[in-house]
């Protein structure tokens, strides 16, 4: 299946050009305990929303994780729990599908209408927004954000396939990584908000 496998990395190629990331650390304000962070995702294709179709079904999702200097995770999010599903409160780029009683619904056949669309439009984009606390004995904060993708999550598969009949591919889209010291990050919070 030679032909199978190159269109998926042409498939895998074409993901990893549709969207960029940019991070913004917001130090805690003053006397405030959490610093923020903020990840762009920015849709870099025109005419195309992103995902594009079966919006309910695809998956789009921000996984970020914070570490200090000695590695200690200070924030994760959106990292596949042990039954390859996101966790609750996974910043998720799709769209609620609800069937005729307003149930939430996976299957594209029972969907009536759109609840909470979280696409992201041409050339347009969307922020997610997490806060953490640095350790007082913190010098350096690591931030990794990650973009993943995957056709349709792992509760619609088992739901369609049978449980555990296959575990559902991610595709890391594009991923971001910066390093502030805590030094740099207390400085910013002295500043006066406004003019930068």
């Amino acid at each position: 299946a030679l032909g199978r496998q190159s269109n998926h990395e042409e498939a895998v190629k074409r993901l990893q050009s549709v969207a960029s990331l940019k991070l913004d650390v917001k130090p805690a304000a003053a006397g405030g305990p959490l610093t923020q962070v903020k990840v762009r995702v920015t849709n870099e294709r025109a005419g195309h929303h992103l995902p594009t179709s079966l919006t309910e079904v695809r998956q789009v999702w921000l996984e970020v994780v914070v570490t200090d200097e000695e590695g200690h995770e200070l924030l994760r999010n959106g990292t596949l729990d042990e039954h390859n599903e996101l966790p609750a409160d996974t910043v998720v780029f799709n769209a609620h599908a609800v069937d005729e009683n307003g149930q939430h619904t996976h299957f594209p056949w029972e969907i009536v209408r759109f609840t909470d669309v979280n696409t992201i439009p041409p050339k347009g984009w969307k922020y997610g927004k997490y806060y953490f606390n640095i350790p007082d004995d913190a010098k350096e904060v690591k931030v990794t954000a990650k973009l993943h993708y995957r056709s349709f999550g792992q509760h619609l598969a088992d739901l369609l396939l049978g449980e555990g009949a296959i575990k559902v591919p991610s595709v890391e889209m594009v991923k971001v990584e910066e390093t502030y010291t805590v030094e740099a990050l207390k400085t910013a919070s002295a500043e006066p908000e406004g003019h930068h």
